[in-house]
């Protein structure tokens, strides 16, 4: 009986911290490391003159299946130390671009913004996002033991909900890190 109750938690608490799909998303993508050369040369001139000093780039092709086929070019690389993606449309248009941060790289006003409502999770990580619109946001992971959560933030610290997050926030990083 012991046992059916922990199982039965544990599938409760799965369900609580799971994030729905969307429902207007891709419904599979496809990743494939891809050589330079096979990179557009409009997308690498993109790239090349938003972001100069990057380091150790590879190259990604993502395919994403849904009501339409979207391909999209991602570049994932170093800059001034931070891990990093940018991703494109096959035009040649900035989707948008991530900076991987640890729990110490995040900006001060964001971790404490994230510790504020949920003060027993601790921040394990965060990402800064820039849309492109040009306007920039925060994914901030946390854990509570085994709970997973994930915040969404303006740079001024203002969490935002789902719901009230701006289109590409959410959508396109189903890529992970």
């Amino acid at each position: 009986m012991r046992f059916l109750v922990l199982v039965m938690l544990a599938a409760a608490s799965s369900i609580i911290y799971a994030q729905p799909a969307n429902p207007k998303g891709p419904q599979s993508i496809n990743f494939e490391k891809i050589d330079t050369s096979n990179v557009p040369s409009h997308i690498k001139a993109k790239f090349e003159s938003t972001f100069e000093g990057a380091t150790a780039v590879r190259w990604e092709k993502h395919t994403m299946q849904s009501n339409k086929e979207y391909l999209r070019y991602v570049a994932v690389f170093t800059e001034g130390g931070v891990r990093s993606r940018a991703r494109y449309a096959e035009d040649g248009t900035p989707l948008s671009s991530s900076k991987y941060y640890g729990a110490i790289k995040l900006p001060e006003p964001i971790k404490v913004a994230a510790k504020k409502k949920y003060p027993d999770f601790n921040v394990v990580s965060g990402e800064e996002i820039t849309l492109k619109n040009g306007k920039s946001y925060y994914r901030v992971r946390s854990r509570k033991g085994a709970a997973k959560m994930i915040q969404y933030f303006d740079v001024d610290g203002n969490e935002l909900s789902k719901e009230k997050a701006p289109a590409g926030l959410i959508d396109g990083e189903e890529e992970g890190n």
